[in-house]
């Protein structure tokens, strides 16, 4: 019989010297499984190196119909042990024998070879353990289809007195579990309504551990889940001799904990996924002031996480069931933010998509070694292995000097996919570079036979146009993910594709279309504005909205057009570069730098359909407080729509000087290192900081003071609060770059002035 079903998790094991592949997952009717499935691990090296490997060699060496980047025929080296590919490899190497695809880890071998992409079908005999449904020994499998099967989910949080923020030797007070088929708090000391009374923490670990044996979820998620909880968990388990075995085998939690914000810890739980609600938001592009959770509920589900009085260990002491409640809601939110946002379906997507497991989708160069290897095994081509290797600079995308004003209908045309469409166009990969007459402006040439990642990229261009055909949101948005990962790991040494020459062909390309497409508009009789990367904005001269909307539509059909042929005239290809007229400004607005004439790139306000739409300036930017996003907003605002800007200026200031927007002054900024590290220089947040106490002095913490006349102080501890400050660094500079351009000076109109109408200056 078949059974279909998703891989949560693979891994490897070596039972009586012989290796396995070890698959875990669910399958479609809800069932746990476990596959082994021996596999041998193996490389390649190159057929004329064949006699002088042999001796170094303990294992098989056979023919292979694969060839190289250089079209020489090779080897294929198996061995006995995965291990043994490392100090293969490098014995080999010292001899200036080189190796080809030996970097892979063995369980991504097996699930590239298999192309498996998450799901699969397993055929053959099982039969039950104590941890999973169904146990395969040496079963058929093959990579399947996507199915519709929805993972298990478990969300956990613990509480701790606050000792336990910094030392792990103090006692956890209760565990919540929010999740399919469970909604319980694990509670460690006397009973308390709401919560299943544990005699003592070994008591609660053990409950813990029995609850989520039960359950068996696929995912276990939480907040900042892998640096506290599991890490904490796992100390405690060691403190009182409880093996911390939750996975679906006996096999204990690993942990990878890194000390940076920017890059996710992993654990590992055998057969199952932890993934870090907080990090996922991050992956995906949300953007908060901070990414506490009560943060992120606000914002996306409107909610909030409980309040109480006083600390964690005195609300454990009198109020039991209100720290139940606290913690079993605290699990709630995170499930329910991973829940209403999709972002476990989406990491499905993402995995069922490239191959990668579900905790290392993100991972941009093993996500495109994941996809190459496949395609590039499929016409028997072999790969190098990541040499490494000096970081040479790749040039970044054109972009036009900003013509610094206020405009009337600008006209904002973007080209779809911009330099995974040069790829395609242009034939770019390691395969065809220096094998052709396809020249890049930066001199790189490419050759027009078979390649890997234009094909790539053109099966993610169709795939992408039929999801959003049939409105398949995740999907798409999965697709943008992975095509726009393509081309930045090319320039990063790590990556086995490294080749700065062929990063900077496309950027190359990129600038070279921008500065012809801003040349041929020009020739049209409109005015670009302003050019970035894959964007060009165009001042159309328009009387109305209609007729502006009209000069858009020409300008996206005139410039597909100029390229159709421009490029078959010239590189004899067909062009998958592709503008489109994406939005009409009503009104609009391109700012000066601060201090200089120039204009300031990345950052205008526009209207759009009546909406304000911001983009680079201080209302979007997070260093800036409150006060200062909602005075820009409304000058912004009152600016388009020709209201009286001066008055509502002047009211703001007096306003701010009588102490009524103070619950807006608070500066926000992240520790980036230990407070005691910074030692050159002591910025503002950093000297806020110092007035808390030890406690505060993280790696990542978030830091939120008041400037008062004495200097920066913690927005708690903050009084005398120096309202000139406010004045002089958030109110002028935001009025300033907009006067200027009104022909005002902000002196001048706090002390009253004319007024002068945007219709003044168009």
């Amino acid at each position: 019989m078949a059974h279909k079903g998703f891989i949560v998790h693979a891994t490897t094991t070596v039972e009586d010297g012989h290796p396995f592949i070890i698959l875990y997952g669910r399958f479609t009717n809800n069932e746990s499984f476990k596959a082994l499935v021996p596999y041998a691990p193996y490389f390649y090296i190159r057929e004329r190196d064949v006699e002088k490997a042999r001796p170094l060699i303990d294992g098989t060496i056979t023919a292979h119909d694969a060839r190289t980047f250089d079209d020489e025929p090779v080897a294929k080296v198996t061995v006995q042990l995965p291990s043994s590919v490392r100090h293969l490899r490098t014995a080999l190497e010292e001899k200036g024998i080189e190796c080809y695809e030996a970097d892979i880890k063995f369980e991504m071998r097996y699930l590239i070879d298999m192309d498996i992409r998450g799901f699969v079908t397993l055929k053959g005999p099982s039969h039950r353990d104590g941890r999973v449904d169904h146990v395969f020994v040496s079963p058929a499998v093959e990579a399947a289809d996507r199915q519709d099967l929805k993972l298990r989910v478990l969300s956990i949080d613990i509480e701790t007195s606050e000792q336990g923020l910094d030392d792990t030797s103090a006692p956890i007070y209760s565990i919540g579990l929010y999740g399919d088929g469970i909604q319980e708090v694990l509670f460690n000391g006397a009973p308390c309504e709401g919560a299943t009374h544990c005699a003592d923490e070994k008591a609660l670990l053990q409950a813990f551990r029995r609850r989520i044996l039960d359950n068996d979820p696929d995912v276990i998620v939480g907040w900042n889940i892998v640096d506290f909880d599991m890490h904490y968990l796992m100390e405690r388990f060691k403190a009182h001799g409880i093996p911390f075995d939750i996975g679906r085998s006996e096999a204990t939690l690993h942990l990878r904990t890194e000390s940076s914000f920017i890059r996710a810890s992993r654990a590992q739980v055998e057969g199952r996924m932890v993934l870090d609600g907080m990090h996922l938001l991050r992956d995906y592009f949300y953007r908060f002031d901070d990414y506490r959770l009560d943060t992120a509920a606000r914002e996306l589900i409107d909610e909030a996480k409980l309040r109480f009085d006083g600390d964690m260990t005195a609300l454990y002491e009198s109020d039991p069931a209100m720290l139940a409640r606290y913690n079993l809601h605290d699990a709630y939110l995170v499930y329910r933010i991973l829940e209403q946002e999709r972002l476990i379906e989406l990491t499905m997507m993402l995995s069922t998509l490239t191959g990668m497991q579900m905790d290392r989708v993100k991972a941009s160069i093993a996500t495109l070694d994941s996809l190459y290897l496949r395609r590039a095994r499929s016409i028997s081509l072999v790969c190098p292995s990541v040499k490494g290797g000096t970081r040479i600079a790749v040039a970044g995308g054109y972009v036009e000097e900003p013509d610094v004003g206020i405009y009337d209908h600008v006209l904002l045309c973007d080209f779809r996919s911009l330099y995974p469409s040069i790829i395609a166009t242009f034939n770019i990969d390691p395969l065809t570079f220096d094998k052709g007459d396809i020249c890049a402006p930066n001199g790189a040439c490419f050759g027009t036979g078979t390649s890997v990642i234009p094909a790539l990229v053109l099966e993610l261009l169709e795939a992408r146009q039929t999801a959003k055909a049939s409105g398949e949101y995740t999907k798409q948005f999965a697709i943008k993910i992975i095509m726009n990962s393509i081309f930045g790991v090319l320039g990063n040494p790590n990556c086995r594709f490294y080749n700065s020459d062929i990063a900077n062909a496309v950027t190359s390309f990129g600038r070279q279309i921008i500065q012809t497409t801003a040349d041929v508009v020009e020739r049209m009789g409109y005015h670009v504005i302003y050019g970035d990367t894959d964007s060009i904005f165009v001042l159309s001269r328009a009387d109305d909205a209609k007729s502006a909307r009209e000069i858009g539509q020409r300008i996206e059909r005139e410039i597909n057009a100029f390229y159709k042929e421009y490029i078959q005239k010239n590189f004899h290809r067909e062009t998958h570069i592709h503008l489109e007229f994406e939005t009409h400004f009503e009104r609009f607005y391109l700012p000066r730098q601060r201090h200089d004439e120039k204009g300031a790139k990345k950052r205008y306000a526009g209207l759009v359909d009546g909406k304000l739409r911001i983009v680079g300036l201080e209302y979007v930017r997070r260093d800036w407080t409150q006060l200062a996003k909602e005075f820009q907003y409304e000058l912004l605002r009152k600016v388009f729509f020709d209201e009286d800007y001066q008055t509502f200026i002047r009211d703001y200031v007096h306003d701010l000087k009588k102490g009524r927007h103070d619950e807006k002054l608070v500066y926000r900024k992240r520790l980036r290192k230990g407070v005691d590290e910074y030692t050159k220089t002591t910025p503002p947040h950093v000297k806020a900081a110092r007035q808390l106490g030890p406690r505060v002095h993280e790696n990542g913490m978030l830091i939120e003071y008041l400037m008062t006349r004495k200097g920066p102080q913690p927005a708690q501890l903050a009084h005398g609060i120096d309202y000139a400050h406010y004045i002089e660094k958030q109110i002028r500079p935001i009025a300033t770059s907009v006067l200027t351009l009104l022909g005002l000076k902000f002196e001048d109109v706090l002390t009253g002035g004319s007024q002068k109408k945007l219709t003044d200056f168009l």
